[in-house]
């Protein structure tokens, strides 16, 4: 199943408003605490609730579309999407702008204050 990037952007941009996304906080499984997660089977019932799929079918193949895409994990980073007490969390991208972007190739390129190009060859000869 393949989605539109601007409708699943939109899903997670609502899954991680604080009032009304899914429900994230610490949460503890066999003495362990899990910062910030979700459980699966909330997510699920948030989609279908938020009208954004029609069934549990749909939800977790939505689920296991963000799994692919490293956009959620499961907290021992070993698990498929699953409906049920699964716990999930965001993977966590540094949100850069363009602009900081181009300036921080700049800096790195610069002659004298940016890094160093070497010849690296030699780490390399047996």
């Amino acid at each position: 199943m393949s989605f539109r990037w601007n409708i699943v952007e939109e899903i997670i941009r609502q899954m991680r408003d604080p009032v009304d996304g899914v429900p994230t906080k610490d949460r503890t499984f066999h003495f362990h605490v899990y910062c910030n997660c979700f459980v699966g089977q909330e997510f699920v019932i948030w989609l279908i609730n938020h009208h954004y799929v029609e069934s549990k079918a749909d939800a977790m193949m939505f689920g296991q579309y963000l799994v692919d895409h490293n956009i959620i994990y499961h907290v021992s980073n070993d698990q498929p999407f699953r409906d049920g007490y699964f716990f999930y969390t965001f993977q966590h991208f540094p949100a850069l702008q363009d602009e900081q972007v181009n300036d921080l190739l700049a800096r790195m390129k610069a002659p004298n204050t940016g890094l160093s190009i070497q010849d690296r060859t030699l780490h390399f000869r047996t």
